[in-house]
């Protein structure tokens, strides 16, 4: 059936990030992975992260993209 292809192949389609935000606020820098990068920065900034809410705003300092989730996660844990 068409409709399980085209699962298929959005499925393949969809990119994994890794990214550093650094706060414009203190200097200080937070490392995550996402599938959604601009929504991803969009609630950093809107206060929806805990860990970052003390440190607004951010600015995107760096990210890259991968292809599995999985990638993204061990970059985003060992990122030297």
């Amino acid at each position: 059936p068409p409709f399980r292809t085209s699962l298929i192949e959005q499925s393949k389609s969809i990119m994994y990030f890794v990214y550093v935000l650094k706060s414009i606020k203190d200097g200080t820098y937070y490392y995550g992975s996402t599938s959604n990068l601009k929504t991803r920065l969009q609630q950093h900034n809107k206060g929806k992260v805990r860990y970052t809410k003390g440190h607004l705003p951010y600015q995107l300092h760096y990210f890259e993209e991968h292809k599995t989730r999985t990638e993204a996660v061990q970059r985003e844990h060992n990122p030297n």
